[in-house]
């Protein structure tokens, strides 16, 4: 609820009607930014609570920069069309 509160519309997850594709790694950029992005700076220190995790979360997610999305996404753009390059399947080994 505290993440449905927080982001209202813009949640994706597989409780909501937005499509987040499974599996897919490569395309999605909270697989190969967000998400490891917030692990290696949040988990620098030790997590003692919910709410400290809570926070670091928020405070990272604000923290990123519109020229950091930009890039992130400029980023998808070309994992999008290696994809396609390869009709499929995996380009990892591309980037």
């Amino acid at each position: 609820n505290y993440l449905r509160e927080f982001y209202d519309d813009r949640l994706i997850s597989s409780y909501t009607d937005h499509i987040y594709p499974s599996r897919s790694p490569d395309l999605t950029p909270l697989d190969y930014f967000l998400f490891p992005t917030l692990k290696n700076t949040i988990f620098k220190q030790p997590v003692h609570t919910i709410d400290d995790l809570k926070e670091r979360i928020s405070q990272e997610c604000a923290s990123v920069s519109p020229e950091v999305l930009i890039r992130v996404f400029e980023n998808m753009k070309r994992r999008v069309n290696l994809c396609i390059n390869v009709e499929g399947e995996h380009f990892q080994q591309l980037l």
